[in-house]
């Protein structure tokens, strides 16, 4: 708890950090911990906010899982989407 209290820490006093410990400190030191912690969690929304679609988009390229589709007619949107960009 030293260690995040004493603004003027170096590498040296945090040899006993795990490495991601140590990516954590040189993450917020030096800079603004209202800044580093805003843009942080931001960065975490979007991470998951559109990883949580990755395992769908993969499925959606599985003819496995096609049977399961609840609108049949309807085409795979990124191929879709990409001819759209072609004709503009």
């Amino acid at each position: 708890m030293d260690i995040l209290l004493n603004s003027n820490a170096t590498m040296a006093t945090t040899t006993d950090l795990s490495w991601v410990e140590s990516k954590w400190e040189q993450m917020y030191e030096g800079r603004n911990p209202l800044l580093v912690t805003g843009v942080f969690a931001f960065l975490m929304h979007e991470f998951v906010y559109f990883g949580r679609f990755i395992p769908f988009l993969i499925c959606d390229f599985i003819p496995y899982f096609q049977k399961y589709k609840l609108q049949q007619v309807k085409k795979k949107c990124c191929p879709k989407a990409a001819k759209s960009d072609q004709k503009n």
